[in-house]
């Protein structure tokens, strides 16, 4: 549930095609963005989920492709609906890789706040009625 949230959001903030969730492992595949989800607090009370997410993203890229001020630039230029919930920090690390890759990173924190409506059976007969003035 906060995953999918979160990758729609950061496809949208930073205009990247692919988000995914799983270790970049030694190929570290270019232009996509690793989460590393570090921590999350998640609490359903009175049918709302709340809570927080925190962790670090990482990018491999071309140092031209992804100069630095990248992610500072598409954090302020992005839709105010999709960073309203965000608090980023530590944002345009880098670390270089090989030759002109680099490994860009930022950390996160997503709060959040969601109808929880859990599926809890089947509808098995409808009553209607009519009113007539």
């Amino acid at each position: 549930m906060v995953e999918k949230q979160l990758s729609e959001k950061f496809a949208r903030i930073f205009d990247l095609k692919r988000v995914s969730f799983n270790d970049p492992g030694e190929a570290q595949e270019q232009d996509v963005l690793f989460v590393d989800m570090e921590s999350s607090k998640y609490f359903v009370k009175d049918g709302r989920a709340t809570g927080r997410a925190t962790g670090k993203c990482h990018v491999f890229t071309q140092w031209d492709r992804m100069p630095v001020g990248y992610f500072a630039q598409k954090i302020a230029a992005a839709d105010k609906d999709d960073t309203k919930d965000f608090f980023f920090f530590n944002v345009e690390e880098s670390i270089k890789k090989h030759e002109n890759l680099v490994e860009r990173t930022f950390s996160f924190t997503y709060f959040f706040s969601n109808q929880y409506d859990p599926n809890i059976g089947t509808i098995t007969s409808i009553q209607l009625e009519q009113v007539t003035e």
